[in-house]
């Protein structure tokens, strides 16, 4: 009994200690509920819908509307755009916005009408195996249906049964061709993404650290009495770790390149700039968040709590098109998301300063520029409260 009293002491004292310790009752509560309820949102529609499709209709008949309505109708596939020609749907494959592109090629109803089998060619973007899969099952779907119909029809003015005529050679077929990762290696996809993920962590860690060390340990208090600057303080933070993690950054991706047989098709210069953009946007937002931090353990909790969401957000994994309208606002000011949407353009589809890459990289420019002045004042602000 003596032992039961003095494990419910502890238990009650422990209570009464992660109720008054923000850090421990947030990392205890308050973080599984947030992740528990911010994943819930992302795969909040439980599969795979709306997948981006651009149509080039070069026939433009009956029947090439019919499996236009068709396409339409199919929950899993969303007409983002119609083009005039194979080289308009190939810009939208190349800027990423569109998962699937179908050719309804010239003469189609014309050579169904005259017995004739008709491939229907479809271009996927082997970029996302999810997406791939969902766009190719439900193109084959359509074509199925409306060719089953086309040829029961044309058995019937036949005199063949209905039954025989499903059994028949289809007239219209489903040709697909994977562009971007042919061989569709979802290890090696994985690999780039988890390569951008890792370096946003450790880049954000060592800063958030480096900062909230200082301001705990009392060396912001001594910054007043010297003739240092918020200003250059910033700068120089800022430069030693940016050519920490730059570095980091190029020996990552020539091991991955290398040793893991990662595609660079593309643009090493565009890869560089654009790496170095990446890397200057995360180490203003560290810098930025740390700041505002008292603690290493509070240092550490955020960047644990930012990088596996952040990864998710970005539309790696799961298409950001399929979550929430709020999470997709998110995911756009995200440094990853424009990190690893160029760098699939630049390593898989061989672009270099390309319309998408140029895009990524004015916003994570864009982001440096917002938060230099604003970390300068905070710091500043901090400095002289400290």
């Amino acid at each position: 009994m003596k032992a039961l009293k003095r494990i419910w002491a502890i238990f009650k004292t422990e209570a009464m200690h992660i109720l008054r310790d923000k850090v421990i009752y947030s990392t205890a509560v308050t973080t599984p509920l947030m992740l528990t309820l911010l994943f819930g949102a992302i795969y909040y529609q439980g599969k795979v819908t709306q997948v981006p499709v651009v149509i080039y209709d070069a026939d433009k008949s009956e029947l090439s509307r019919m499996l236009i309505t068709g396409f339409k109708d199919s929950e899993r596939l969303n007409i983002y755009k119609y083009v005039e020609s194979v080289e308009e749907l190939t810009e939208e494959m190349d800027n990423q916005r569109a998962e699937a592109g179908i050719i309804l090629p010239h003469n189609l109803k014309k050579n169904v009408k005259s017995g004739q089998s008709q491939e229907i060619p479809v271009i996927l973007s082997g970029l996302n195996s999810m997406n791939m899969s969902t766009a190719s099952a439900a193109i084959n779907q359509v074509i199925a249906t409306y060719s089953s119909g086309i040829n029961i029809k044309v058995m019937a003015g036949s005199g063949i049964s209905s039954k025989k005529g499903m059994q028949a050679v289809q007239s219209l077929s489903y040709k697909s061709r994977t562009w971007y990762n042919p061989s569709s290696s979802y290890e090696v996809y994985m690999l780039l993404g988890l390569m951008g993920m890792i370096l946003q962590q450790v880049a954000f860690l060592a800063v958030s650290l480096s900062f909230s060390k200082e301001r705990e340990t009392g060396v912001w208090k001594n910054l007043i009495f010297s003739k240092i600057k918020s200003k250059e303080l910033v700068f120089g933070k800022f430069a030693i770790y940016f050519i920490i993690f730059f570095l980091d950054a190029i020996v990552m991706l020539t091991l991955g390149i290398k040793l893991f047989k990662i595609p660079m098709l593309g643009s090493v210069n565009a890869l560089l700039v654009l790496t170095a953009a990446f890397v200057g946007s995360v180490l203003m937002l560290g810098m930025f968040i740390s700041s505002l931090l008292k603690s290493q353990v509070q240092a550490i909790q955020l960047s644990m709590m930012i990088a596996v969401p952040s990864y998710m957000l970005s539309g790696y994994t799961w298409p950001v098109f399929n979550m929430h309208i709020i999470l997709q606002k998110l995911s756009a000011v995200l440094p990853l998301t424009h990190y690893l949407t160029s760098m699939k353009s630049i390593m898989y589809m061989g672009q270099g300063f390309s319309t998408t890459v140029l895009y990524d990289l004015k916003c994570l420019i864009l982001i440096i520029v917002i938060f230099l002045p604003l970390n300068i004042l905070l710091i500043e602000r901090r400095i002289k409260n400290n």
